[in-house]
Order: C-alpha cells, then structure tokens, then sequence
C-alpha cells in the first residue's frame, strides 16, 4: 500500500499566522503569556507533522536535529553532576530551556511542512513575520517623533524610550531580531539574480527591507548592525560578481549607496575613529583593570591622549578576560545568562560585570565548550544541509544561519528569547535541508 503524506494547507497556514504574532512580539516587553501561548501551539502542531514525517527525519540530512538533542541531553547532565549554581540553574532549566524545547518542536515540524510544499504565498508570509519588528520599530518611531505635534494621543507602550523606561528595549533586540530580515534579503536577491531576474518586483522589496533595516541600525547608533550589515553585504557582493558581469551595474548602486550611508554613520559615531588606540589599551587587562568596574572608576586614556570609548575599552577587555576563564572553567557555569559575571566574581571578587559581550564568548562560559559545540555543530551542518532545500528557501535559510553565527560573534544574546531564537532557526532550517519522500510503502 502507498501512502501519500500530506499536511493540509489550513495547518500550514495556521502555523505561519502563530509564526507572525511570535516573531512580533518576541521581544517585546510585557508579552511573555502571547509567546508562550505562540510556542505551545505552533509545537502541538508541530508533533503532528513530525509523526507524518518521522521516517524522513532519519534521512542522511539529520545531524544537526541530533546534535541539538544531544545539547537538551548535556544540558541536563550539567544541571544535576555539574552545577555550580543548582537553584538558579534549575530555574533557568524549567523556564527558558523549556522555551527553547518549544521552539525547536515547532521549528522542527514547521520547517517539514514547508520543505514539503514550499509554496511562495508561505515565503511572502514568513517574510512579513521576519519584517514585523522593524515595521514595529518604524511605527514606534513616527509615533513618537510626530505624534505629539499633530494631537496624537500615543500609548506609551508605542513610543521609543531611553533605557530608564519601563518599555524599553535594548539595542540588542534590533541586532537579533532584524539582521537576519536583511540577511533573507540578501539571500533571495541573491537567488533571483542566479535565475537572471534583476528589474523583478520582489528585488525591490528585499532591497526595501535592507533599506529599513539600516534605518533601524542608524537611529539606534548600533554599531554591531552596522559593521554585519556591511560584512553581508561584502558578501553578497563577492558571491553576486562571480554570477554574471551583468551584476556590476546593480552592484555599483549598492556600493554608492553604502559608501554615503557610512560616512554618514561614522560622523555621528566618534567611538569608531579610536576604535584601534582604544584595542591597544583594552587588550592589556592586567595593567588598565578599570574594565572591572562598569566604569564606575574611569577609563584609562590611549596614546592620543583621548579619554578611550567606554564601549570600545569594556568590550574588548571584557572578550580577552572572557578567553582566560573559559580556559580555567572548559566545562562552564551552568547558566546561559550572566556564567561570565558570576565566574567574574569568583576570581575578582570586586569586579562589577555580568556579561563579554560576545554572545558564543557567554555561551561557552554558560553551558561549556562541549555545550557550544554541539550548537555551533548543528548551525554549520545545518548551512551545508541546506543544499537539500529548493530555491528560494535554500538562499534564506542559509542567509539567515550565516548572520547569526557572525552576529553572535560581538553582541551580548546568550540571554533570555535570544537564545530561543538561535535554536529555532538552527532547527527550523535543518528541517528545510531534510528531502521528504512522498511515498512510503
């Protein structure tokens, strides 16, 4: 008997709509009951779509789904032989590792019902879900700059606040949760380009959304967007030289576009022009230890004489301080937030610190290099499996892993939903790498 496997469209569609409200609201403050409700239903969901497709799960494309079992199992070995910190680690078992359990259930099944069918109407749909932040960003910002002077009454929850408010949101929820938007973009110009497809509606809208997207970076001052930004778009433009010489006019504009929006970032970011005076202080930890304090002692001043960036200063001092623990705790603290402050004040028991700044730096601190080897695993097997995947699914998955794992790199996200999202998307596209078989006897 043949038995034709098939998710019914309203399932898939239902999933992209839970799929939209999570992506909009993941990071938003005051929004935990929404996600969690988000979580549970797109992985009820999920464990029917993994049951139709479980014999395709076992196909040559697995690994990374296993090696993210392996972590959850690791995880756990940690918490009950390895703990340094039982109750607190404990707590962050059952609350963000069960978010995270979530996540990966649903990524998983999602990502089968999609591969399986890959419709456009869903890629146009998970598009609108990896836009939404910004457009909330976008919204937030009007209102806020115009809604006063023409008599809106605008609700503090959909206004833009420095960080002493109640409703505001770190610079690092827009590296997260919108760097990769761009990255998609990147990657489905990139696949229509392959195809011959240049003066092509959808083009328009990716380079709209990058456009968007460096609007967000530039107002919030956040240079870690930035500098991925340009890297991907490096890129993109090495890949999309080696297509076709045609690309040379698309990429000239590009190119001009980018050169002007960098002057631009770079005058109104002083922090950039010391940038290497400032790494020459910062890397010599024991002698300039001001990085301890969160500067509540000051900063050393660089060979220019200039009192040096607090930004530049901590963050690489904080990142060279951080590969000397882990290389006197390989095993980890235990916790995927704050390992490096509690580790921190183990050795300098003055030292006012809580995170490198580095999320895979962290995460090392947190869950070991044996943790963060079965997550980096998963992520780089998961960008070569997505060769299983059909265009233009392969080109965004692959984008959207490569930003993260650069992303990762200087920014502080080993931390509450970023982590669960990390693990969604590493699941997610290892689950579009995965070929189904239509037909099992």
């Amino acid at each position: 008997m043949i038995l034709k496997k098939h998710i019914p469209s309203w399932v898939i569609y239902l999933q992209l709509i839970i799929f939209i409200i999570l992506y909009a609201v993941w990071v938003l403050p005051e929004t935990i009951f929404i996600r969690n409700i988000c979580l549970s239903l797109g992985a009820l969901i999920s464990i029917y779509e993994i049951a139709i497709f479980r014999k395709d799960i076992c196909s040559k494309n697995r690994t990374p789904i296993w090696l993210i079992l392996m972590l959850f199992a690791w995880v756990t070995f940690h918490l009950f032989f390895l703990s340094q910190n039982f109750d607190i680690q404990y707590h962050e078992y059952t609350s963000i590792w069960k978010r995270v359990g979530l996540g990966a259930i649903f990524a998983l099944g999602f990502g089968l019902a999609i591969g399986s069918q890959g419709k456009n109407i869903y890629l146009i749909l998970i598009l609108f879900g990896l836009f939404s932040p910004t457009l909330i960003y976008i919204i937030k910002y009007f209102l806020t700059l115009y809604g006063g002077i023409n008599g809106l009454v605008v609700s503090d929850y959909l206004k833009l606040y420095q960080d002493s408010a109640p409703y505001y949101l770190h610079k690092t929820a827009y590296d997260c949760f919108c760097l990769p938007t761009l990255a998609a973009a990147l990657g489905l110009i990139r696949s229509n380009l392959k195809k011959g497809n240049y003066l092509v509606w959808d083009n328009f809208l990716y380079l709209t959304f990058i456009i968007a997207i460096l609007f967000v970076f530039s107002s919030e001052h956040i240079k870690n967007g930035v500098i991925y930004s340009f890297a991907l778009i490096a890129i993109f433009l090495v890949w999309s030289a080696r297509i076709s010489l045609k690309n040379i006019l698309f990429i000239s504009v590009i190119i001009v576009f980018l050169g002007l929006f960098a002057r631009e970032h770079v005058k109104e970011n002083i922090a950039w022009k010391q940038l290497f005076s400032d790494a020459r202080i910062a890397v010599d930890v024991n002698r300039y230890d001001q990085w301890k304090y969160s500067g509540e002692k000051g900063y050393p001043v660089n060979e220019s004489g200039k009192v040096v960036s607090g930004t530049n200063y901590e963050r690489i001092a904080w990142g060279v301080s951080a590969i000397t623990l882990i290389e006197e705790n390989p095993l980890g603290y235990g916790l995927l937030e704050r390992s490096f402050g509690n580790l921190a004040k183990i050795k300098w028991p003055e030292s006012k610190l809580s995170q490198s700044h580095s999320g895979w730096l962290d995460l090392t601190l947190g869950i070991g290099i044996p943790g963060v080897f079965l997550v980096l695993g998963a992520l780089l097997c998961a960008m070569r499996n997505t060769g299983g995947a059909t265009e233009p699914w392969r080109s965004m998955g692959l984008w959207i892993l490569l930003s993260l794992l650069l992303m990762w790199c200087t920014t502080e996200l080993s931390q509450k939903v970023y982590f669960d999202h990390l693990i969604f998307w590493i699941v997610f596209v290892s689950a579009l790498g995965i070929k189904i078989n239509n037909n099992d006897k």
